[in-house]
């Protein structure tokens, strides 16, 4: 999916990002770099600038609101940025890496060219041209993992992946292996975040919340079960995460 932001004058300063299994290219088109910081000591921060590339990411990570921002990027679909870099996702995994470290000079050349452009229709064109010359044609037609998204997709609850490995026709190890290089998640922290996800989109369609039912619809043992999954995810209890305005299934703005 591509997409593009511009906005000011937001309330928060800081936002969690939740994670929903995919990876990010994300072009800065202002001036202002923008600010990742630990989860665990707020105080200490990554700095990016021009563009980067956000990996599979297996917990929420907080980045910074500037007062106004403008960008343009690349929401990939679960897997989907494997084949446009030169590594296995399994070393984006948790990271946000500069473009430049990945594509070289050609990312800056890229972000120029957007910054150049006449039209919105046009910086897409640029992307779309940018990623085309890169993808990695598949050497041996569609990937086993492709099928295995289908079969975890389709399944609330986190299934046997012994079984989702049989059923695509690969040892249990090497499917782990092959669905870390391709994904940047283990099998089962995917599952389990997309069973989070779905959960979330469960809340935000429902005009009262019982917590039990929301559990078992989403794949959970109990409500106990969808409280730890709450606090591993998005940093918050669940009471908290309503009582945020402005909360999503992907972005939670910091107010406190």
């Amino acid at each position: 999916m591509f997409w593009f932001f511009s906005g000011t004058g937001l309330p928060h300063r800081r936002e969690r990002v939740i994670p929903d299994g995919s990876a990010e290219l994300v072009i800065n088109l202002d001036d202002v770099p923008r600010k990742r910081f630990d989860r665990r000591e707020p105080h200490r921060f990554q700095t990016v600038r021009r563009s980067w590339v956000s990996g599979a990411q297996p917990e929420f990570i907080l980045i910074d609101v500037p007062p106004q921002a403008t960008m343009i990027g690349v929401h990939f679909k679960p897997g989907g940025l494997a084949a446009f870099v030169p590594m296995p996702a399994s070393e984006l995994s948790g990271q946000v890496v500069e473009s430049d470290a990945l594509w070289g000079r050609d990312a800056e050349a890229l972000r120029d060219a957007v910054l150049e452009a006449p039209h919105l229709r046009t910086r897409f064109q640029l992307l779309e041209h940018f990623l085309r010359h890169r993808l990695r044609p598949a050497s041996n037609g569609p990937s086993p993992i492709s099928a295995a998204l289908g079969l975890l997709d389709a399944d609330p609850a986190v299934p046997l992946i012994a079984a989702v490995a049989g059923r695509v026709g690969m040892s249990h190890k090497h499917f782990i292996h092959r669905f870390r290089s391709e994904i940047g998640l283990s099998p089962k922290r995917f599952c389990r975040i997309r069973r989070f996800q779905r959960a979330l989109r469960d809340l935000q369609a429902r005009s009262s919340v019982d917590w039990t039912d929301l559990a078992c619809a989403s794949g959970y043992y109990d409500q106990a079960h969808l409280i730890h999954d709450f606090r591993a995810f998005s940093g918050l209890t669940p009471a908290r995460y309503l009582g945020q305005p402005g909360a999503d299934n992907r972005f939670v703005p910091i107010t406190d």
